[in-house]
């Protein structure tokens, strides 16, 4: 399961910001849960560009 947002009104439309939030459910994964937990893995991500693309 996840969940992300992403924003690029800044700075002009030149600075993108995002965010994700994804939770793996390995518990529940049949030869997985011996294994592995589950697990919650959050991200955020900035990026600049220089104008538009010609």
């Amino acid at each position: 399961m996840g969940f992300g947002i992403a924003n690029n009104s800044l700075m002009g439309g030149d600075l993108l910001l995002a965010t994700d939030f994804v939770y793996k459910f390995r518990d529940d994964a049949g030869d997985q849960q011996d294994i592995y937990g589950d697990q919650a893995i959050p991200s955020v991500a900035a990026q600049r560009s220089r104008g538009s693309w010609p």
